[in-house]
């Protein structure tokens, strides 16, 4: 699989332009505080609004690619978990099922996600962690070369995110590009793959946890600093 790279990425007045590219292979962290420009971001990576820059996959151009190709070849899974219609969950997940592909992908997708049982219920009756399962499902199911999540762990307990943690590293062990976003800085800072800082619309760093979160970013960034025992506020 290849590499997504960006150039001159930028969502007009709230994030970039910015430069960077997330290799194959790799599961990838986003950081920083609300309102930061994370979800801006992700949407200019998927070419929603007044998206500006060019994002290719490989040799390809994402902007170029049919809406098939992009199907199967890039999921997006958004920060919201709202659903305010009355469809089987099972149907949310197919979705996510590019064209031509087996259904029985579907089957998988929610198997890995401990949630047959779940499918056949009314997506808009699930609690608020069931639904994010089945939107990951939803990511998931096609396959895609590249996997863009918005605050995938937000709502999940302790064992789901864990859970969760390890299906997106197999993803990216298959050879996907995985990026996701995440508010917990003490996962980020342990994280083994490369973290992407954002402020104020920016990106401020990208790089390995431990360089990219140095203490004196975090304090100006987010105004605290980790120790040992957590985080405190910085001075």
């Amino acid at each position: 699989m290849s590499a997504l790279t960006a150039h001159g990425l930028g969502l007009s007045g709230r994030f970039g332009p910015a430069d960077f590219t997330l290799p194959a292979g790799r599961l990838s962290m986003v950081i920083g505080p609300n309102g930061a420009g994370k979800t801006s971001l992700f949407h200019a990576l998927i070419g929603h609004g007044e998206a500006q820059g060019e994002v290719r996959l490989g040799d390809h151009v994402l902007g170029t690619m049919t809406p098939a190709v992009r199907m199967q070849r890039l999921s997006f899974m958004p920060a919201s978990r709202d659903i305010g219609w009355p469809m089987r969950a099972r149907d949310v997940v197919a979705l996510g099922l590019a064209p031509g592909l087996d259904r029985a992908l579907v089957d998988g997708a929610l198997e890995r996600l401990d949630a047959m049982e779940l499918g056949q219920r009314a997506v808009n009756n699930l609690s608020t962690g069931e639904r994010t399962r089945i939107l990951i499902a939803r990511a998931l199911v096609s396959q895609p070369d590249v996997i863009l999540l918005d605050e995938p762990l937000a709502n999940l307990d302790p064992a789901w995110r864990l859970r969760v943690l390890a299906l997106l590293a197999a993803e990216a062990e298959r050879g996907a590009v995985v990026l996701l976003s995440v508010h917990d800085l003490m996962l980020a800072r342990q994280h083994q793959g490369d973290v992407l800082l954002i402020d104020k619309g920016q990106l401020i760093a990208h790089g390995p946890a431990r360089t990219t979160m140095c203490d004196g970013r975090l304090a100006a960034v987010f105004g605290v600093r980790l120790t040992p025992q957590g985080m405190e506020l910085a001075d």
